[in-house]
């Protein structure tokens, strides 16, 4: 398998999902770069800091950048 034909996953180098939830529900911008939230109900992923409206934690998938989220069919926060 070549690295083109891998599935894009997350790392698992992230912060568990309780204290990305909390800082996603905080708009922690220490959380900057760190990872992204991606929401599974609209298809949109946001920074930690974003004031977009939260969404409920199951639907919530994250990934530790705005790349990995781009290949994983989301797209980007207006507020972004």
């Amino acid at each position: 398998m070549t690295q083109s034909d891998k599935p894009v996953t997350a790392i698992e180098s992230l912060p568990d999902r309780e204290t990305m939830y909390a800082a996603l529900v905080e708009r922690d911008s220490s959380f900057e770069g760190v990872f992204v939230a991606a929401i599974r109900t609209t298809g949109i992923f946001c920074r930690p800091s974003c004031s977009a409206r939260k969404p409920k934690p199951e639907n919530v998938e994250y990934f530790p950048d705005a790349k990995t989220a781009l290949a994983n069919g989301y797209r980007e926060c207006k507020v972004w």
